[in-house]
Formats: structure tokens, sequence, C-alpha cells
């Protein structure tokens, strides 16, 4: 029966498919078939990556499952807006419900939020068939647009900021995951994505395994025609306005430097604000250098 249901939802899967059958259902460790797993922060180009993998309709596309239940432990108080009824509200059924849905035939794509993805990715059997047969795939963008980007959608500062933006956090599961992983995993920068997705997309399809023909870099928009899951939430159309009129890759948004190509922050009116997102700007830049870095055959083929 839900092999029957995740055929229906081949493309996303609503998450209430795995939630029921949790209850009774103990998966096996080994993944049928392929599962690529791609962890980024906030605004780094992740749901626009998602909407590319999506109209491919050759897997399984799950959107950040580990979200709700992240908000639930650390910004209760926010779910009546962001929590969408439908989603795993503890790690645990995270796990439980990425373990049913591996367990099928179907190729499977998950983007996640890094600050969601360290709670629940590396434990119990999840965290073996991670470790085991996943493929990472890292989507990091410099933290100046990042940040920006976030403060026009969430102008504040809230408790959870520097949680969501911990690149920190993210090189971390980077050097674990290279350590342990079997396969290890593989980094996209958001502005080279942005700029060359031929190039970028094609060597994401060779590091995964999976084919890459051109189509697959232009899709059809989804305003009027949002019917499935998460395009047709609140949430989908304030966070990702722009991805649902989409129909492919486009030069990412620029913010202002000074003469010496410093970010000045000055898109951010509120000086309290504004001193917040760039001390937080400087001590996340290390780690974004850190993982260009270490993508230096993207940039070689960039040039």
């Amino acid at each position: 029966m839900i092999y029957k249901l995740i055929q229906k939802y081949a493309r996303t899967v609503p998450l209430f498919l795995g939630i029921a059958w949790c209850i009774y259902y103990t998966p096996r460790v080994q993944c049928k078939t392929s599962l690529i797993y791609l962890i980024s922060t906030p605004r780094s180009l992740s749901t626009v990556f998602f909407r590319m993998m999506h109209a491919r309709g050759d897997h399984i596309t799950i959107s950040e499952p580990g979200t709700d239940a992240y908000t639930y432990l650390y910004e209760p108080e926010a779910c009546d807006v962001v929590c969408d009824a439908q989603t795993p509200k503890t790690f645990s059924e995270v796990q439980k419900f990425i373990l049913v849905v591996a367990h099928q035939d179907i190729p499977i794509f998950i983007k996640e939020m890094g600050f969601a993805a360290r709670h629940y990715l590396f434990g119990g059997k999840l965290g073996e068939l991670i470790l085991q047969e996943a493929r990472p795939v890292f989507l990091i963008r410099n933290p100046h647009a990042a940040l920006i980007s976030l403060y026009k959608k969430r102008p504040e500062i809230f408790s959870a900021l520097d949680d969501w933006m911990n690149y920190e956090a993210l090189w971390n599961m980077f050097v674990f995951l290279c350590v342990q992983s079997i396969h290890k995993p593989h980094i996209i920068i958001a502005e080279l994505l942005s700029t060359d997705p031929q190039t970028v997309i094609s060597n994401f399809c060779m590091a995964t395994n999976i084919t890459f023909d051109e189509s697959q870099l232009h899709w059809e928009q989804l305003k009027d025609n949002a019917l499935e899951y998460p395009w047709n939430t609140e949430a989908a159309a304030y966070w990702f306005d722009d991805v649902l009129i989409s129909t492919g890759f486009i030069a990412a948004t620029t913010y202002a430097v000074n003469e010496q190509g410093v970010p000045t922050f000055a898109e951010i009116e509120n000086v309290e604000h504004r001193a917040y997102y760039q001390a937080l700007y400087e001590k996340n830049l290390p780690y974004y250098e850190k993982f260009r870095s270490k993508c230096n055959d993207q940039f070689i083929a960039h040039k």
C-alpha cells in the first residue's frame, strides 16, 4: 500500500505518508535506490535547486523534513505561522519517515537546512544509511548575500538566527562526512550555480551518479498551478515567491560593498540590526572560504 501511495506522489512526497507507516513499519537500513542529501543554510538557492530536481520527474523530492521539528523545539511560538500539519514534529519522526521512503525503489532527493540536519542525520539507523549509501551535497552561498536575503524576509534578530546561519557547523558536518561517509560530500558554490548552471549541474550529476541533460536546466512556472506540496503552502508563497515563477537558474542578487570590496550591509537600515548581521557575516566568512578552497576543481572549470 505504501509503495502505491509513494508512486502516486513520485515527485514530491507528502510527509504524512511516512508518519502513518512509521507506527508499525520497521524498515531495513539498506536503501534500495540512490539517495541524494542536499544541505545548506537558508537563502542559499537551495529551493531553486530543489525545483530543478522536482522538475526532472525521476526522483522522490522531499523539502526540509526536519525544519518543523526544529521549530517546535527552538521556536514553538512560531509554529502557528510556519509549521505544516503534515510534517514530522520530532526528529525521531523525521528519521523514521526518511527510512520508510528510502525503502522504496524510486531515487530520492532530499534538501535540508543544516541547522535541522545535524539534529537527526547521523543517529541510529538513519545515520548508518547516510554514511553507507547517501550522496551528501553541500550548497554554500557567500554569507553576505545569504544574510541580507534572509533579513529581507525576516527583518529581525531572532533567537535561532545564529544557529540558522552557522557555517562552522556546516563545515564540521562536511569534515565528518569526508572521513566517515563512503560517498565523499560534493560542494556546490551558489554564486557559481547562478552564473554557470550548466557546468555546476553537470558536475553535480557526475558526482551523484545521475543523468544530465541541458533540458533539465529549464522548467515551467508554478505560480498558477502550484498544486503539490510544498509549493501550495502559505510559507512557500512568502519564502519562495521567486522560485514559483522561475523557469531556470538566474544570476543571484548581489549587495552593496565599499571601494575595497567589503560588504557594507547598507540594505539594513536599522543600525543595531546592521551591526549584528555584519558581525555574523565576519564570523561565518572563514568557513565559506574553507568550502571554496575545497571546490577548486569547480572554480577551475569556471575560469
